[in-house]
């Protein structure tokens, strides 16, 4: 299933394709809490995930950018959903996927800037995550977009 989602108003054909970017998250589960990473100096959350690199897949590039964020081997189990979000200056591609935990423990990896954004790992309830998504209030201008296409992907994937 592919979602797009178009701010402010604008159509496809108004979006910068040139600037695109495509990343994978997932839904991880344990001990029914979901992992969300939690960007404190806005105060967003996302599920684990990031860019992809190269010519990497889809699985490799959710099982290496999870492994770095939250220090977990995880599995790549099914597909769930892609988000396209169009924006005037870009597009950006979500692939979402349900995982399986391999090994637990392993050092975390953050990029420069994801510890400048000071990003921790948090577990949650189903009821803590849809509250987040709908409540709580980032301190970035594209903050809400982020928690309403995190809902989403979230959302039709559990």
């Amino acid at each position: 299933m592919n979602i797009e989602i178009y701010s402010d108003g604008i159509s496809k054909k108004d979006a910068n394709l040139e600037g695109s970017s495509e990343a994978c998250r997932a839904i991880l589960k344990k001990d029914d809490k979901y992992c969300l990473m939690h960007l404190t100096k806005y105060n967003i959350f996302t599920t684990p995930g990031g860019r992809r690199e190269g010519n990497e897949s889809l699985e490799s590039c959710l099982e290496r950018e999870v492994l770095e964020e939250t220090g977990i081997v995880v599995k790549a189990l099914n597909k769930t959903v892609t988000t396209t979000e169009y924006f005037v200056d870009s597009v950006w591609t979500m692939h979402y996927f349900t995982v399986e935990i391999i090994k637990e423990g392993l050092e975390i990896h953050l990029t420069d800037e994801e510890k400048k954004l000071g990003m921790i790992t948090v577990w949650k309830t189903l009821e803590e995550v849809l509250d987040i998504f709908e409540n709580e209030v980032p301190l970035h201008d594209f903050g809400s977009n982020i928690h309403n296409r995190e809902f989403i992907g979230f959302i039709n994937s559990i």
